[in-house]
């Protein structure tokens, strides 16, 4: 559940955006998955004060809850309400390339923890074709390894990465007449590993 912060986003209406969030995680929570909260921002630290605010509220609020995963924008606000909660780092860089799998089977083999919270089928900027081949060639390296990971992203925007086509509601999400490409080749793939969901 990725936290954004301008508008339509969390620091214009902050309760609204909450309410949004909590809903997601709760429904995550009653259906036994896990849900990653992240507060989806790649540049400087000019929101420091807001996420720490953000992250205390959130790791109270689920303190102690297995299904809860933390992208991290301050460690020390989670880790006060929730010690044993998992907190997950990311990288400096994107990309699909051949190089980058490599560097991420050195790190598996050197039993480095990864989890790829992020990934698309798309160029890194969440447009551009979809490229099935480098797709397969990462989601073969990553259950290899029992490597969990996120498909970028669950939303309506109008474009390729996206799985649901614009205008499409959440409750449009497992209707293929409402799935992009994307979509439809992700829930193909996630019916293949596992027909009937097992929860956490």
């Amino acid at each position: 559940m990725g936290v954004y912060m301008f508008s339509p986003g969390y620091l214009a209406n902050k309760n609204k955006e909450k309410a949004k969030i909590k809903a997601v995680v709760d429904a995550a929570i009653a259906n036994g998955m896990y849900v990653l909260v992240d507060w989806h921002y790649t540049s400087d630290e000019i929101f420091e004060e807001a996420a720490k605010q953000f992250f205390k509220e959130m790791s109270t609020e689920y303190r102690g809850v297995p299904n809860v995963l933390y992208e991290i924008y301050n460690e020390p606000a989670i880790r006060a309400n929730d010690k044993d909660a998992i907190i997950i780092c990311g990288t400096p860089c994107e990309g699909g390339a051949d190089q980058l799998r490599k560097v991420v089977e050195i790190a598996l083999k050197r039993k480095f923890p990864i989890f790829a919270t992020e990934y698309g089928l798309t160029l890194g900027t969440g447009d551009g074709p979809i490229n099935e081949q480098q797709t397969n060639l990462w989601w073969n390296l990553l259950d290899k390894y029992g490597v969990s990971y996120i498909n970028w992203s669950i939303c309506n925007k109008k474009e390729n990465s996206a799985a649901l086509k614009p205008g499409s509601t959440p409750k449009d999400v497992w209707q293929d007449s409402a799935l992009t490409n994307s979509g439809r080749i992700v829930k193909r793939m996630l019916i293949s590993k596992n027909p009937v969901p097992t929860g956490c």
